[in-house]
């Protein structure tokens, strides 16, 4: 009877060690490390001959006021009114400082660039640098003490991983079926709603980044080792100090404008609008 309790007791043991990962668990812890990346480019549009003269036009003139914004170029008499062609991928946080890796085909040509976190903040991304034939970009937005997945320190051929996008969509698991010479390739779907995202082991950590441009052989994915492409100079990435402009008309002070502001000992300029 003892000799069966304790066959019993290791059954059970073995059967735990390889339970199914808690997958429900794994989108949970990673989610805030996980991002939504806008891309906009700026497309001059292309008027017919007879409506050059459209951005003159009073109406256009108050829709262009209220549809622009500051980041917009400006719209002169012979230039073509521009549009926002806008674009969205997945990416993720890979350092608490605001280092964020995504696909480089989500990026590529971007006027402006933004993140949005799972807290739904809204932040302007810089672009560090790209890798345009790994389809790999790096990211930098001014915030601290960001949730950041952590690397993997190794894998193994046959691991159990599940690629993510932002927003927990496009979940789709698989196996590592090739991890040797610096590579990864896995048999997990990788698609337009994970593509930008993590490859994460059952442990939450990340692996590599997806990408759905880099396909291999018999349907097999090949993935992007972020730890062999980011560098330590990416990860202390600090961007450049940014002022706000001021604008504002003034007139020199003369004595009708000492009568009239009741300053008869003021000199110098009134600033007169800002």
């Amino acid at each position: 009877m003892r000799s069966l309790s304790v066959l019993i007791g290791l059954f059970f043991t073995v059967v735990s060690a390889h339970a199914a990962p808690d997958v429900a668990q794994i989108l949970r812890t990673s989610a805030p490390s996980i991002v939504t990346v806008q891309a906009i480019q700026w497309v001059k549009i292309k008027v017919p001959e007879q409506y050059k003269g459209v951005t003159q036009d009073p109406v256009y003139q108050v829709f262009s006021r209220i549809f622009s914004d500051a980041d917009a170029p400006a719209v002169t008499s012979n230039a073509a009114p521009v549009i926002k062609k806008k674009s969205s991928g997945s990416g993720f946080i890979i350092a608490p400082n605001g280092v964020i890796v995504t696909n480089y085909q989500t990026v590529v040509g971007a006027n402006e660039i933004y993140v949005q976190l799972s807290d739904k903040r809204r932040l302007k991304a810089t672009l560090v640098r790209s890798e345009p034939k790994r389809d790999l970009s790096i990211l930098k937005v001014a915030a601290g003490n960001l949730s950041a997945l952590t690397p993997a320190t190794d894998v193994t051929d046959g691991e159990w991983v599940i690629a993510v996008g932002a927003n927990r969509a496009g979940a789709s698991s698989g196996t590592i079926v090739n991890s040797q010479a610096g590579s990864l390739m896995s048999d997990v779907d990788i698609s337009s709603a994970n593509t930008g995202g993590p490859l994460l082991n059952t442990e939450g950590e990340f692996l590599a980044m997806n990408s759905s441009l880099l396909k291999a052989a018999t349907g097999l994915t090949r993935h992007v080792l972020v730890s062999k492409l980011v560098s330590t100079q990416d990860l202390k990435t600090t961007l450049p100090q940014s002022w706000q402009k001021l604008g504002f008309t003034a007139i020199n002070v003369t004595e009708a404008t000492q009568q009239q502001q009741g300053l008869p000992d003021a000199t110098g300029a009134l600033v007169k609008s800002v």
